[in-house]
């Protein structure tokens, strides 16, 4: 088993090189000019065009884009992710501040989205075609057909601004003595909207493996026997569903991130996801390219964490070097 991970790593290190390089290239030959863009007008009416091609050669914009990744490369590999062209500050220095906020609002998102869909996925198999199957069926094709950013929206006008009971925004309340209970209620909106979108397809994926292995063979056998129904749903046929809803959980990052990026927008979270936007509104390759090779490298990460816990779940998968 330890050579088959050490292969997946391998692998994954390979795959994040094809991922930044793929990255480097969009965003190099992506419309505007970093330059340009971070210039207002009257200053650039002064400026020849001598001056911005002086300017674009010290930013290293004037090489071709296998040089200039060449150089992104090497100093990613010494642990410099470059300096961001707006701010002139280190990537690291931008981006450290922003991990926290949003490794929080996803966990919190995970956190939901796990006690939501997978109670309600076994619940909406055991009575299935019942009325509650047929609710809860509806609730997650509005869920999975709704745009995050209008439950956003929806959110923020009924708890934020006609009931009053959550915060629109911020991590913290402003004057207010920041502690646990303050941070906890800012999180509130954004991680249970961004949780219950994706609890959603985790739902309906664990429905659907509830119902295949509620019919197999060995839970009609077990309940044969006589076993209580409670104990025929957990010990025989919870520990097999969950097989499949591993790969889910597994690729869940992905979606996570993404949905990060609209919620932290609407709802002012300071975290990578909104980091993003503002770094390509500004036109800052060099901040975009750190935030993917984070993002990249964590969603990797994930789909490692989910093949060993295949292994752990399902005892009969064994990642031998013979199979």
């Amino acid at each position: 088993m330890g050579a088959y991970f050490l292969r997946r790593i391998l692998i994954a290190f390979v795959v994040l090189f094809g991922i930044t390089l793929i990255a480097y290239t969009v965003l190099s030959l992506a419309p505007g000019d970093p330059v340009l863009a971070r210039l207002d007008p009257e200053q650039l009416s002064r400026m020849t065009s001598a001056q911005v091609d002086q300017r674009r050669h010290e930013l290293g914009l004037d090489q071709p884009i296998p040089i200039r990744y060449y150089h992104w490369l090497a100093d990613v590999v010494q642990g410099n992710l470059g300096f961001s062209i707006v701010s002139g500050r280190p990537i690291a220095e931008e981006m450290g501040p922003r991990l926290l906020p949003s490794l929080s609002l996803l966990s919190f998102a995970v956190i939901v989205a796990l006690v939501v869909g997978l109670p309600l996925g076994i619940l909406s198999a055991v009575h299935q075609y019942g009325r509650s199957d047929y609710l809860l069926s509806a609730i997650t094709i509005f869920l999975i057909s709704t745009p995050t950013f209008v439950l956003g929206l929806v959110a923020l006008y009924v708890f934020g601004v006609t009931l009053r009971v959550l915060p629109v925004g911020d991590l913290y309340t402003f004057g207010k003595e920041r502690d646990i209970l303050d941070r906890l209620a800012h999180l509130a909106m954004p991680g249970a909207i961004l949780g219950l979108v994706n609890a959603a397809p985790l739902m309906r994926y664990t429905r659907a493996s509830m119902v295949e292995v509620l019919s197999s063979d060995y839970v009609t056998t077990a309940r044969a026997k006589g076993l209580a129904g409670r104990v025929v749903l957990v010990r025989h046929a919870l520990r097999n569903a969950l097989i499949p809803v591993i790969t889910v959980l597994g690729y869940l990052v992905p979606d996570l991130v993404a949905g990060a990026v609209i919620t932290e927008t609407v709802f002012n979270w300071p975290g990578l996801g909104q980091l993003s936007v503002h770094a390509a509104n500004d036109r800052d390759p060099a901040l975009l390219m750190g935030v993917i090779l984070i993002v990249g490298a964590a969603v990797l990460l994930s789909s490692i964490v989910a093949d060993f816990a295949y292994s752990v779940v399902d005892p009969r998968i064994r990642y031998d070097q013979g199979r």
